[in-house]
């Protein structure tokens, strides 16, 4: 439900950021309406990123991957980035084969993949600043 929820918002955010330019002068206050817009009974503050690490419990890269990824979400804790972790071996993602993957939308909707070694600052520098490449 939780993913259905960021999907639409998702959605909504780029549709009004492709209309931007056009729309009527109250473009800015129609994006801020939709961002208070009630979604599964839940308040929607803020549309921030949304970084989510895909692993299985059986790869020697991920345990290596674990540790540093726990240690990037305390440290932004209050920064208002959504993380969310994916067991690949329950719910299977579609077009996710290699473990650990580390994927993130962005505000604006664009995809991001962490392409870095298993390092604390390396991770969160690009968790908080992102290089967004076309994925």
């Amino acid at each position: 439900m939780y993913r259905v929820a960021c999907a639409v918002v998702i959605l909504v955010v780029i549709i009004a950021a492709v209309h931007r330019g056009r729309l009527s002068c109250n473009c800015k206050a129609a994006t801020a309406a939709v961002k208070e817009q009630l979604i599964g009974g839940k308040k929607m503050i803020n549309l921030n990123r949304v970084v989510t690490y895909y692993y299985t419990n059986w790869c020697p890269h991920c345990k290596v991957m674990r540790s540093i990824w726990d240690q990037v979400v305390v440290a932004c804790e209050g920064s208002g980035i959504v993380f969310e972790e994916s067991d690949e071996e329950i719910n299977k993602t579609p077009g996710i084969s290699g473990f650990p993957t580390i994927l993130m939308i962005t505000e604006t909707g664009a995809r991001a993949k962490y392409d870095g070694v298993p390092d604390f600052k390396k991770l969160r520098d690009w968790v908080v600043s992102p290089i967004v490449r076309r994925i």
